[in-house]
């Protein structure tokens, strides 16, 4: 087991203290939770050991890319860097948002983006459907205590998930049962807003935490070996166009199908929020566990 130092229910002030003695010891957080309002808030982290230590910052809000004060301009930095966002939390009110954040970095060059921050509950689910229809998948959702999501999407698979939000305890303690009991487990459960009934969960499950290798699969007209001895690429010369044609899809999306681990596969809308991922059926696609068990 990882050795790890929980710290709870610290100022922003003793946060940066705490963060600047326990990277001194060789520890960075992995974990950050925020709540209260921007000029007040309150964080706990979780710290294990790690090298190195990952660029985290705790007091940015919502703005131009170009300004390292916001989430924004983290972000950009991050990317420039090759550093990909590991974890998040969000805190603060709708006038006055605030965002603190954990970047690692990004060994796996997976595609990320942070680019829902405010989203209200039927926004972010706009926002999972255009996504998880594109071959991204949620890595981490939260939210603030006015009920809005802050996601990251990333382009890479880890076998089956299930993702939800907008729960009340009640209906949370709901889907675990049901998940955990299918041999899922939980990898992100964030909650705010008032307690008892009026908290709202969003939570992530999934069977492994282990990314699925990239494949390329050709696709396209079979190659003509008359045009492709014009310019063999074996000679020094660029692929041909029959070469091309048959091992390029004709489109970034059919490309983005093809280099996962099987192929094409069907977006399911549904309301239960589950990737397109599953049982695979006769034509080699795949399909949404709940619509095809």
């Amino acid at each position: 087991m990882v050795a790890q130092r929980d710290w709870p229910k610290l100022t922003a002030d003793q946060f940066q203290q705490v963060f600047d003695d326990q990277a001194k010891l060789g520890y960075g957080p992995v974990m950050i939770a925020a709540t209260g309002s921007f000029s007040n808030p309150l964080f706990a982290a979780v710290f294990q050991p790690q090298n190195p230590i990952p660029l985290s910052r705790h007091r940015l809000h919502s703005g131009d890319a170009s300004d390292l004060g916001t989430i924004q301009g983290m972000n950009a930095k991050a990317k420039s860097e090759g550093l990909v966002l590991r974890w998040a939390a969000s805190y603060g009110d709708a006038g006055n948002p605030g965002f603190a954040a954990i970047w690692v970095p990004n060994t796996g060059h997976v595609l990320w983006n942070n680019d829902g921050l405010l989203d209200d509950a039927a926004t972010y689910q706009a926002r999972f459907n255009a996504e998880t229809t594109a071959w991204c998948r949620p890595a981490l959702v939260t939210l603030d205590g006015d009920n809005r999501y802050m996601s990251l999407f990333v382009d890479n698979e880890v076998g089956p998930w299930v993702a939800r939000h907008n729960m009340t305890p009640d209906g949370y303690q709901t889907e675990f049962n049901t998940w955990t009991g299918k041999s899922f487990f939980p990898v992100c459960v964030q909650a705010a807003g008032s307690s008892g009934p009026l908290a709202r969960f969003a939570a992530l499950f999934v069977q492994s935490e282990n990314t699925i290798a990239k494949q390329f699969h050709a696709t396209g007209p079979v190659a003509n070996a008359d045009i492709d001895n014009v310019n063999p690429p074996g000679n020094g010369g660029f692929a041909s166009p029959s070469r091309l044609a048959r091992h390029r899809p004709r489109d970034e999306t059919r490309l983005r199908a093809r280099l996962y681990d099987g192929g094409a596969g069907l977006a399911c809308r549904a309301a239960h929020h589950v990737l397109p991922h599953g049982e695979r059926l006769q034509d080699g696609h795949r399909a949404c566990l709940p619509c095809f068990s």
